[in-house]
């Protein structure tokens, strides 16, 4: 039987963070690592600043727009692998249009 990646028995109160923090780590970095060097120079800037908050800790905030269907997902996709991969929780919030802000 596997061995679990978690120590489930510090986490039994909280079921919605056991389930951000049990993600394959192994796989999110390799993911990082094939899909990184195929984004455009722009969107690597938003991935390596969003990651620098991060990992510094600085909880700085970000607003990203463009046109649609300029890969603003994929890079959302991309930071999120990132920050999962170093063993964090990642929260995804999406809104639409000016009223939302």
């Amino acid at each position: 039987m596997p061995t679990p990646q978690l120590n489930w028995a510090a986490r039994v109160g909280n079921q919605l963070l056991a389930e951000q923090l049990a993600y394959d780590h192994g796989e999110l970095q390799q993911m990082v690592g094939q899909d990184y060097p195929n984004l455009n120079e722009g969107q690597k800037r938003i991935y390596d600043e969003v990651l620098e908050s991060v990992n510094g800790q600085r909880g700085d905030a970000y607003f990203v727009h463009s046109a649609g269907g300029c890969g603003k997902t994929h890079l959302f996709n991309l930071i999120a692998a990132g920050v999962r991969s170093a063993e964090k929780v990642v929260l995804c919030v999406a809104s639409s249009g000016i009223a939302s802000l």
